[in-house]
């Protein structure tokens, strides 16, 4: 291995700790927090508006310093945490919300505060219960058992554990037992189908059983249902409806009360702005507070749509349900038809009496079987209106949601009056009524099918109630003609009697059948309103992504050197403070503003040395303008060159060893000019490999467009092709593809509709419809084919029974009549009867090529759904690949992150040391300067000979895997595997809009790390995106919370961070990734993950909002109650440990960072201010260490420390001996960087 690659090794912890020495300095000349690091604290911590009157305060004098700790921050941080309970108000459960908005009305000005404190919890808590009753309202007996026993527990941690794993395995079981009970009583191919998931035994295969196998096998096995069976499909389906109707329900009433209280917060802005007047601030304030609530009000009428999409799923279940009943009713009347002709040709001949006992016995059991099934068509009918009840809660929310957005400008056009740009808000009030105006029409649609499901039912219950009757009535009737059979004294009256019942028998089960036939024109009706509305929601968020992504193409270069990102600003204030005759004030002064800037947007050394002067004196900025930039950017740029040659080639990895021996110039003039020995060659194979997988692929533009770089032959043109003209190429080549997806006749509506969105949307978007996309519409569309296809089966079985019915009915009028001696009547009737049975053959043929069709599509949905599950799977690969690389990146500026605090910590020591004992500046800058640089090279040193003890380590527990080597190396085993998912999936994100492998890919990939990201942008541009992402690829609901979260620093970052709400996201960022992925994630699933996740995104909101608060309580102590505070335990009720307090002042004084206490009762010990957490083990004790260590205690505590995600685990040995503590150096030495000694 050479130097370089032990240089460059990174790893997945902060950074690397074990071998870090402190600073040496007495405790006279140790140097005390100034007030511009106190400022620099909050600053590092807080909200917004604090973060910004901070930095007033930084760029100013020592009086605004003065100012701002006095006066100036407190009002801020009031604001910062009332935006934090609007937060949490639009992402919490009902309680919350209600609580979070009293709070937010309350006059009481402590009331905030106290809810963030501690009113919030209890809210919470209320809605994990609601959301535990609705799983046990909505599950079978094992589920129902689980939830109650979480519910009896009553405390948080039970209520999360169920919601995040526990339902599961009773869920799971629920569903093999109501497969179980399925497989008995069903068909043929149900049981077959049946078994296939029962085998499977996985939670996939049973929901895609239930959901799409299931209606296609009792379709295969309709000729051959007796009523009795019919009877219990239709149960079954009346059940799911019954539980689609609940998640309907759930879903429609979380949107009522969010649109109800986003059009509060709007009409309150809207009367805030019109009393303002001539107060701008005020005005603003409004104006800013409408936007909000619009946005809120759009974001509840997508709920609202997904509502009413769920109550025409329950409708469209309910309505099978119906047509199930109806083909019930019409067996049991062609039964009663079947037994009154019976009767009628025993009345004459004594020897078709046992048929006539035959026939009634037939009808008995026919007629119980009608009963369930009119039993069932009650419970769908009841069912579909509750359904109906749920799209009319989805319409009101949609008018809430156009009050909200028609508040909304009224309040932007009274804070326009008042000079205020209210663009924002009106922009905002746009998208809200948008939405709201589809979500009213999605609702409409909804209610109207239900309204058709609800009648059908209704209308199959009262037919096979009366078929029941008719069939009941039929079998005495048989009964009585077999007991006088030949013997009656007026055979032909009875004759009469007996055709005239089966006449209106079958006349009964003919109009059941055709009243049935409405519920198969309204589904589709209602599936293609429903089409209509989702795919021009997707195109126009496509749209909007575009224009998003054009407006922010992520330019800077992750892999360009320090001073080429740097802004024109920053590049202006340097020049400025570093030339020749600027004096020492205007560069103090430069310096600072230049600090700032670096601090937000540098690499690891440069924020290091730039929060470094800006909690420094006028001389530290001097040094830091004069030098200390220069140094760190250096270092940065080694950083960089090493994270780029890990991906170049070997003649790139070999310049790039020679520039990292060299100078700081050497390395930047190689990250700047890429230019080494030989890159012509590499280019050209380069070149030549694309070429090659798009002949692979049938890229032509991409083949034209090689073939053109390759014939100039030329560097330039090969480098052109390479940075932009391939993916130009592969833009064109895939919007032919989608084209042709377009105008495919065989493409159906829902293909065609995400194909013009991605179409219209971002160069991600056509990718991503290509791999995946495409697959998921297919399936969506293949199945709604197979559901139609399966109910005009049901419909035409029951056509083909009344058919059937009047055969009979015929056939009895034919002899009766000649009982009567009327030939030419009954031969009219013999014609009849002849003609129905044709029809009845007619329609046999039609229900089994119903059935067939039915297969076929669900064939072709199954298929496309392996495809798109397999699609999913590459396309997270890919992700994860192409994510990784940033990953490393983001890894080693983590690592480095450490050894900069600690040597700007050095700096700071020995400025300060000099200083006290009565050194000028300039000599307290250069002992500064080389207390530094010694620091550096140590760091340096010791790094190189950690890499090469982990190289032994990798290589050893991963012979002959390069990838898993390389992970090793860069990860260490600090098990990377969450950590990657997360990012993997920012990597889709990042997908979505650029092609993968574009210069812009590879920046946004690397910009999703900035803490500010999502923040900053979750309502511009990440927002739109999302939305625009979510809904092209699996609609909205669970894809959109999920892929927020994965974005969010604030939830989807939880998933990785000390904090116990990581536990309950991490699962189901996996579990929705892959079944959404599939396309089989069903309504209960969906509420159940956002239920999740939001309750993630409440518990961190109110987490960051507690450490901002933790900090300002630290930054107002004195000095002796702040380190007092550091040994506090919160989850012993803040007692006091003097072990615990000595660890923290250690931990400072090695990295060189202000500890502040872990603010929850759970998680971390302590959180540093930029935003590492640490978890100490010990002080060990000798006398029970050998007893703890031979039964593997200690050793399961230091893996329970690394499961809990802090970023850094330091171990105090205590008074181990050297024996004892050399065991511990062996086990940790896998874990290092992440678990360290602390000495």
């Amino acid at each position: 291995m050479s130097r370089r690659s032990l240089v460059a090794v990174t790893t997945a912890g902060a950074l690397i700790a074990g071998f870090l020495v402190p600073a040496t300095a007495s405790a006279d000349t140790q140097p005390q927090t100034t007030d511009r690091a106190r400022v620099v604290m909050l600053w590092q911590v807080s909200g917004q508006l604090v973060r910004s009157a901070a930095e007033r305060a930084l760029v100013g004098s020592d009086a605004d310093v003065h100012t701002f700790l006095t006066s100036g921050y407190q009002h801020a941080a009031e604001l910062d945490e009332r935006i934090t309970v609007d937060r949490m108000l639009a992402n919490g459960g009902v309680a919350t919300k209600t609580a979070a908005q009293q709070a937010l009305d309350s006059t009481d000005p402590g009331a905030i505060h106290q809810f963030l404190d501690s009113g919030w919890n209890t809210p919470r808590q209320t809605d994990l219960r609601v959301q535990v009753d609705q799983r046990l309202a909505q599950g079978g007996d094992e589920t129902r058992k689980a939830a109650q026993q979480a519910l009896d527990a009553g405390t948080v941690d039970a209520l999360q554990q169920f919601l995040a794993t526990g339902w599961r395995n009773p869920w799971q079981t629920d569903q093999r037992i109501r497969i179980n009970q399925i497989y008995a009583g069903g068909g043929s191919e149900v049981r077959k189908s049946a078994q296939v998931a029962l085998d499977a035994g996985t939670l996939d295969a049973y929901v895609q059983f239930l959901d799409q196998d299931l209606p296609v096998a009792q379709a295969r096995d309709q000729e051959t249902q007796t009523v009795a069976q019919l009877a219990n499909v239709a149960k079954d389906a009346g059940d799911e409806a019954a539980r689609e109707t609940q998640a309907a329900m759930d879903a429609a009433h979380r949107a009522a009360v969010e649109t109800e209280l986003a059009r509060q917060a709007a009409v309150a802005a809207a009367g805030a702005a019109q009393k303002a007047h001539g107060d701008a601030n005020a005005a603003a304030a409004a104006a800013n507070t409408a936007a909000d609530a619009a946005n809120r009000a759009a974001a509840a009428a997508r709920e609202a749509v997904g509502a009413a999409n769920s109550a025409s799923s329950a409708a469209r279940v309910a309505a099978s349900a119906a047509a199930r009943a109806a083909t019930a009713a019409s067996k049991a009347g062609q039964a009663a038809a079947t037994a009154q002709d019976a009767a009628t040709a025993a009345v004459g001949d004594e020897a078709r009496a046992p048929d006539a006992r035959r026939a009634a016995e037939q009808a008995r059991d026919v007629a119980a079987g009608a009963q369930a099934a009119a039993n069932a068509a009650q419970a769908a009918g009841d069912a579909a209106q509750h359904a109906s009840d749920a799209a009319g809660a989805a319409r009101d929310a949609g008018n809430q949601a156009a009050a909200a957005a028609q508040a909304a400008v009224d309040a932007g056009n009274f804070a326009h009056d008042a000079g205020v740009d209210a663009s924002q808000a009106i922009a905002a009030a746009g998208e809200a009524r948008n939405q709201a105006a589809r979500a009213t029409r999605a609702a409409n649609a909804a209610q109207n099918f239900a309204h058709v499901a609800a009648s059908a039912a209704y209308a199959s219950r009262d037919a096979a109630n009366r078929a029941a009757a008719d069939a009941l009535e039929a079998a005495a009737a048989a009964d009585s003609a077999a007991d006088h059979a030949g013997h009656a004294a007026d055979a032909a009256a009875e004759a009469t009697q007996h055709a005239n019942a089966a006449s209106e028998a079958a006349a009964r089960a003919t109009t059941a059948a055709t009243q049935a036939s409405s519920i198969y024109d309204a589904a589709r009706q209602a599936d293609a309103e429903r089409i209509a509305v989702m795919t021009e929601d997707a195109d126009d968020n496509a749209t909007k992504a575009k224009a998003a992504a054009v407006s922010n193409p992520y330019t800077t270069d992750w892999s360009a050197t320090q001073q080429a990102r740097r802004d024109a600003e920053t590049s202006r204030l340097i020049a400025e403070a570093t030339a020749s005759g600027t004096s020492d004030a205007v560069a103090v002064a430069d310096g600072r503003k230049i600090a700032l800037r670096l601090a937000r947007n540098g690499g690891s050394w440069t924020k290091a040395a730039a929060i470094a002067a800006l909690s420094g004196a006028d001389g530290q900025v001097l040094a830091y303008v004069r030098g200390g930039i220069d140094v760190a950017a250096g270092q940065d740029d080694r950083i960089t060159l090493q994270n780029v040659a890990d991906l170049g080639t070997d003649g790139f990895r070999k310049a790039a060893d020679t520039a990292l021996k060299g100078t700081d110039s050497d390395v930047r003039a190689l990250l700047a000019g890429r230019d080494y020995p030989n890159r012509s060659m590499d280019d050209r194979i380069a070149v030549n490999r694309v070429l090659a997988a798009a002949q692979s692929s049938g890229g032509v533009a991409v083949q034209q467009a090689a073939q053109k770089a390759l014939d100039a032959g030329t560097e330039a043109a090969y480098n052109a092709f390479l940075t932009q003209g391939q993916y130009v190429a592969a833009s064109q080549d895939q919007r032919i593809a989608v084209n042709r997806i377009l105008a495919d006749p065989a493409s159906g509506p829902e293909t065609k509709g995400m194909a013009q969105a991605a179409l219209d949307g971002t160069d991600g978007t056509l990718r991503q419809f290509l791999t995946s996309g495409q697959y998921l519409a297919e399936r969506h569309d293949h199945e709604a084919a197979s559901h139609d296809a399966e109910v005009a089966g049901y419909l035409k079985q029951a056509t083909q029974a009344a058919a059937t019915a009047n055969q009979n009915a015929n056939d009895a009028q034919a002899a009766a009549y000649t009982a009567r001696g009327l030939a030419d009547k009954a031969a009219e009737y013999a014609a009849a009867a002849r003609a129905s049975a044709t029809d009845a053959a007619n329609a046999a043929k039609d229900a089994h090529d119903s059935a067939v069709r039915a297969e076929q599509s669900a064939v072709a949905a199954a298929a496309s759904a392996a495809t798109a599950k397999q699609a999913a799977t590459t396309a997270q690969n890919d992700a994860r690949q192409a994510a990784k690389s940033a990953l490393w990146a983001e890894s080693s500026a983590s690592q480095a992150a450490g050894y900069a605090s600690t040597a700007y910590e050095a700096w700071r020591v020995a400025y300060w040391a000099m200083i006290q004992t009565g050194g000028d500046a300039q000599a307290a800058a250069a002992a500064a300067k080389d207390a530094a640089d010694k620091a550096i090279t140590k760091f340096n040193d010791e790094r190189a000979q950690q890499a090469f003890r982990l190289s032994n380590y990798c290589a050893t527990v991963n012979v002959g895997d390069k990838a898993a080597y390389d992970d090793c190396m860069h990860f260490a085993a600090s098990s990377p595997e969450e950590r990657i998912q997360i990012i993997a999936n920012r990597g889709v994100f990042c997908s979505n809009i650029f092609q993968q492998g574009t210069p812009y890919f590879e920046n946004c990939i690397h910009e999703t790390f900035d803490p500010a990201f999502a923040a900053d942008q979750s309502l511009g541009l990440v927002n739109q995106l999302m939305t625009a992402i979510s809904t092209l690829e699996v609609g909205l609901g669970i894809a959109l919370v999920s892929m927020r979260c994965m974005m969010s620093n604030i939830c989807g970052m939880a998933a990785l961070s000390a904090s116990p709400e990581g536990a309950a996201i991490m699962p189901w960022l996996q579990l929705s990734y892959n079944l959404a992925g599939g396309g089989v994630l069903g309504a209960a699933l969906t509420t159940r993950a956002i239920d999740v996740f939001e309750d993630g995104w409440i518990a961190n909101e109110r987490l960051t909002a507690a450490v901002a608060a933790e900090a300002r309580a630290a930054m107002e102590a004195d000095e002796a109650s702040r380190i007092y505070r550091l040994g506090c335990d919160p989850a012993d009720g803040w007692k006091f440990n003097a072990d615990e307090q000595a660890m923290a002042l250690a931990l400072e004084k090695k990295f060189g960072v202000q500890l502040i206490r872990w603010p929850l009762n759970q998680g971390a010990d302590w959180i540093s201010l930029d935003g590492r957490t640490f978890d100490g083990i010990g002080p060990l004790k000798s006398q029970y260490f050998d007893k703890q260590w031979g039964l593997g205690n200690i050793q399961n505590q230091i893996a329970k420390h690394v499961l809990g995600k802090a970023d850094m685990v330091p171990v105090e040995l205590g008074d181990l001996t050297p024996e004892q503590a050399a065991k511990v150096r062996e086990f940790i030495l896998p874990y290092q960087p992440f678990v360290f000694i602390l000495e």
